[in-house]
């Protein structure tokens, strides 16, 4: 089995997002509407990721296009109460690492 180099790890959402963000820049310009036809990814809901408009958390779609982009990812969702009484928030921590050429 070979080596992997790991990008980020038990990184919170944010991190990821942003780690995501700098990886969907890399596409050619004016390439992400093919990119994401070619692995079956809602195209506007890609750019609201990439742009950071999208107005909820995408946990999913961070782990399905760092993915696509050739990362293993490994997520661990929950939700978490932060005081009593207080709607419970559900967040992400993730691990991304690569495999060695």
């Amino acid at each position: 089995m070979g080596s992997e180099t790991t990008f980020l790890s038990n990184a919170g959402y944010e991190q990821t997002l942003a780690f995501t963000q700098r990886e969907l820049e890399k596409l050619p310009p004016r390439g992400l509407k093919g990119w994401c036809e070619q692995h079956k990814l809602n195209y506007h809901t890609v750019v609201g990721l990439k742009n950071n408009t999208l107005n909820y958390p995408a946990f999913h779609l961070v782990d399905e296009i760092l993915t696509v982009l050739g990362y293993k990812v490994t997520m661990v969702k929950y939700t978490m109460q932060i005081g009593r009484g207080e709607k419970p928030r559900t967040t992400a921590s993730y691990t991304v690492t690569k495999p060695d050429p």
